[in-house]
């Protein structure tokens, strides 16, 4: 139940004499003192006798009554489970104390049960409900009177969950720098209760001081979270112990009772923390170097960016209040695009071009190899033939020389030599033209059928073979003067 939910005030019963008052008071003091009260409350009960209680017999049985269904709300508030159960006994108990006129009690069942109607709005993540519970349960303690003060504990032990859930609600509206005292001041409460409540080493005592841990370790899981998104990948990867709390909360809370459901939950909540929060570190790791890798927009692309998120954020100031959290929101997107623009290289990458794989490598190797020794077989009859040429040339020069010898020994006389001279030097032109002019009708086959065969291997090499240097290559081998002095 909740404070909304309390029925107008039931009919009293007949106001006691101050001696029943009294006694309502000592059965009242007598059962919240006990430590185990609901053995008690039954005892009381089978054993009130109307002839022995007189006037206050009416009134006693139903504060004992009202008290049974409060004390079993209070333990059906220790499962989550049960907390609609929790409910309907506070509501009993809160018709109970009204009927009897017992007005701080009746705040008292108020109270609680409003705090176990918090804990099912934090079941179903309804923060802002949830919290304006909480606030309203200690404030039904707060003037409960003396029997509030019988609860202290009680607000102490929600002490806690009050900073806590603020935390969380600003959290949700964005708001790191508020959410961090808030949750700070629920794990120190938490510390403190357990200081100041329980017994040291006792299972309660585990349980609060995990619990203060538990706090720390979930703000952190959201800031880094937080962070990620905002490319602050050097400040994760450079925390030593981000994940200390988390491992901390985990180990006291394992010591706490384990059969209580919440117990559970804490820790399986703790576990869950402590591997996201390794995650974000590892995360942190590898996006810082694939930053490094990464070349930088022009400056004119972050000038965009944030002119926008300027104007975005113009626009929800003019929203009002609800436009707060996306105020925040634009806040942080700024500072993404600060990180993003410091983080990334301040030059483009250069990407080197795809080569060729091993087996291409390979293949184009054997095809040059293949290609010289075939040029290599053309080559040898050309040099052969070159020298050849070179011989003939030489003896039609010779043949020359001798005719314009013989022609001189005639002129003078000598006719005898000059004639013998002229004779072998025509001759020897005859057979020295013969042999140029076959020569040279060799050399020019051996040149004709070499220009298609190199056609050819020009085609195959742009066909079959696309690497540019490669390609380069052969066409200065194609073009090389050796390959075409002949």
């Amino acid at each position: 139940m909740s404070a909304n939910d309390t029925p107008e005030k039931a009919q009293q019963l007949t106001a006691p004499s101050a001696q029943s008052s009294m006694m309502v008071g000592q059965v009242i003091d007598y059962v919240l003192e006990a430590d185990d009260p609901l053995p008690l409350i039954s005892r009381m009960l089978d054993e009130l006798d109307p002839q022995k209680a007189g006037d206050a017999y009416p009134t006693v049985k139903l504060v004992l009554e009202s008290l049974g269904s409060f004390i079993l709300g209070v333990e059906a508030l220790k499962k989550p489970d049960t907390y609609a159960e929790a409910g309907q006994h506070f509501q009993s108990a809160v018709d109970g104390f009204d009927q009897a006129g017992e007005t701080e009690l009746r705040d008292v069942a108020i109270g609680v049960g409003t705090y176990g109607a918090a804990n099912r709005e934090l079941q179903v993540y309804n923060i802002s409900r949830a919290l304006e519970l909480v606030t309203q349960a200690r404030e039904y303690l707060r003037k409960a009177g003396k029997y509030g003060q019988k609860f202290e504990s009680m607000i102490d032990r929600m002490q806690p969950d009050h900073l806590f859930l603020q935390g969380v609600q600003a959290l949700y509206a964005r708001d790191f720098d508020k959410a961090k005292p808030l949750i700070e001041q629920a794990s120190r409460a938490a510390e403190k209760f357990a200081q100041d409540h329980c017994e040291p080493d006792s299972v309660e005592y585990f349980f609060f001081s995990g619990y203060a841990y538990y706090f720390r370790s979930f703000y952190t899981v959201n800031r880094a979270f937080n962070d990620f998104n905002q490319f602050k990948y050097d400040t994760l990867a450079g925390e030593i112990n981000l994940r200390g709390d988390a491992v901390q909360a985990k180990e006291l809370l394992s010591k706490s009772d384990r059969k209580l459901p919440i117990v559970e939950i804490l820790i399986y909540a703790s576990e869950g923390n402590r591997e996201l929060l390794d995650l974000f570190t590892r995360l942190a790791e590898i996006m810082r170097g694939v930053m490094d890798s990464t070349f930088k927009p022009s400056p004119q692309t972050y000038d965009d960016l944030r002119q926008r998120i300027r104007r975005a954020n113009d626009f929800f100031g003019r929203v009002g209040a609800d436009g707060v959290p996306m105020i925040r929101l634009c806040a942080q997107l700024a500072d993404q695009v600060n990180n993003l623009e410091r983080l990334a290289k301040p030059v483009p990458v250069e990407v080197p071009a795809a080569g060729p794989s091993l087996r291409e490598k390979a293949s184009y190797e054997n095809f040059l190899k293949f290609q010289e020794e075939t040029l290599q077989t053309l080559r040898q009859p050309l040099q052969q033939l070159n020298r050849w040429s070179m011989l003939t040339v030489f003896l039609v020069t010779l043949s020359v020389l001798l005719i314009i010898v013989g022609a001189a020994g005639t002129l003078f006389g000598n006719t005898q030599v000059g004639l013998l001279t002229s004779t072998s030097s025509i001759l020897s032109s005859l057979v020295s033209s013969v042999l140029y002019f076959q020569l040279r009708q060799a050399r020019n086959e051996v040149k004709d059928s070499r220009a298609p065969l190199l056609q050819l291997f020009k085609e195959a090499s742009e066909r079959f073979f696309t690497e540019p240097q490669a390609a380069a290559a052969l066409k200065e081998k194609l073009a090389s003067p050796e390959r075409t002095s002949a």
